[in-house]
C-alpha cells in the first residue's frame, strides 16, 4: 500500500473571499471578462479576453 505524501513546501492559503476580490477587481480592469455578476461566485464565470 503506498502512502500519500504531502508537499513540505510552505504555502500561503487564502479564503474564498480574498479570490473573489481578486477576480472583481481583475473583471474591473478588464483584464478578465465575466458573465454574470462577477461578486456572486456560484453563477458567474470568469475567462481571459480573447
Amino acid at each position: 500500500m503506498e502512502t500519500v505524501i504531502s508537499n513540505s513546501e510552505p504555502y500561503d492559503q487564502i479564503g474564498d473571499l480574498l479570490l473573489l476580490l481578486r477576480v472583481v477587481a481583475l473583471v474591473r480592469e478588464g483584464k478578465l471578462l465575466a458573465d454574470g455578476d462577477p461578486r456572486n461566485m456560484h453563477t458567474s464565470r470568469a475567462r481571459l479576453p480573447d
